[in-house]
């Protein structure tokens, strides 16, 4: 398995995300899109196919979500109002439309992937999705686009079984919700430590949650060691129908929200060992989605070299 070009991966994305302005800098989750935006737009990603993502209808949430939940996400705001969910989590006049338009873009790649129509997408969206439980947001995450994509896929797209590989330094407790008693499920996290989840001895109702904590100040070398020992083989013996990647840029070194320190290159190297993984396991169908990653000097770069890892832009593994 060597660096081959995948002509039809697709970016699924649209104008309506950025319209989620949360404080306190109502700026910078726009202008974070913005520049995750733009590095894929550079000339090496040529082949990209953009497509503009729909929104979801509401009541698809259900398959995920309670409707009191969904009810409060999707009450109106007025202009300049602010609704907290948690301390960190704060909707604003246009979270409700750029959350439909998030969980519908996961669903659209979900379902294309699924109906052969294209090997690979990624997805650009806000909000997040990875800490949103069935009613609980939590995390700057609201409805769980991840988890809702690979439960439709299940129910309505053709999957039997379905994988989720998130790694950011933030652990996805609400994919990991979702996923716990479910046999045909998979899910792995690859995160900095914490004492609030994501632990090692969480494992799933049926061995089907990996977690692995990685320690304060681990770099590029011990990820891809615990990638290599841990989660390949795993994903391996699961044989998915279809692979899900929650992808965080926030394990960065230059990040602040993290302190872990995995640099660039890091990312190109999950990029191309995970569509590696996709090719040989379910005939290429991989769905990625845009999740943590807060250096705006430093983020784009990141998703480039991963876009391009998936895509076979580089040669070898660095």
């Amino acid at each position: 398995m060597f660096g081959i070009l995948v002509p039809d991966m697709h970016i699924f994305t649209h104008p309506v995300c950025l319209k989620h302005t949360p404080p306190p800098d109502p700026d910078f989750a726009p202008k974070r899109l913005n520049v995750v935006i733009e590095a894929l737009r550079a000339k090496r990603f040529a082949d990209l196919e953009w497509r503009e993502a729909p929104a979801l209808a509401p009541e698809k949430l259900a398959l995920a979500h309670t409707p009191e939940y969904v009810a409060d996400v999707m009450r109106p705001i007025a202009l300049g109002e602010k609704r907290f969910f948690t301390s960190d989590t704060v909707a604003v006049s246009g979270t409700a439309e750029a959350a439909l338009h998030a969980a519908g873009a996961v669903w659209a790649a979900t379902a294309d992937v699924m109906a052969g129509k294209i090997d690979k997408a990624f997805c650009i969206v806000g909000p997040s999705g990875h800490h949103a439980e069935a009613d609980t947001a939590g995390g700057f995450c609201f409805f769980n686009n991840i988890a809702l994509a690979a439960i439709a896929a299940q129910k309505n797209m053709g999957a039997r079984r379905v994988a989720v590989v998130d790694f950011d330094a933030h652990h996805g407790n609400g994919t990991q919700s979702f996923f716990w008693n479910f046999e045909d499920r998979l899910f792995i996290s690859l995160h900095e430590e914490t004492k609030l989840s994501g632990f090692a001895h969480e494992t799933g109702a049926w061995d089907n949650v990996v977690n692995i904590p990685l320690m304060k100040r681990s770099d590029g070398k011990v990820m891809r060691q615990a990638f290599a020992e841990k989660a390949a083989p795993k994903i391996e013996a699961f044989k998915p129908d279809i692979l899900f990647i929650s992808a965080g840029f926030d394990m960065h070194k230059d990040d602040p929200l993290s302190s872990l320190h995995l640099e660039t290159k890091d990312y190109e190297w999950l990029g191309i060992n995970l569509r590696e993984l996709a090719d040989a396991l379910c005939n290429g169908r991989l769905v990625a989605v845009l999740e943590g990653g807060y250096n705006l000097g430093v983020l784009g770069d990141c998703v480039a070299a991963f876009v391009a890892g998936i895509m076979g832009l580089e040669n070898g593994k660095r």
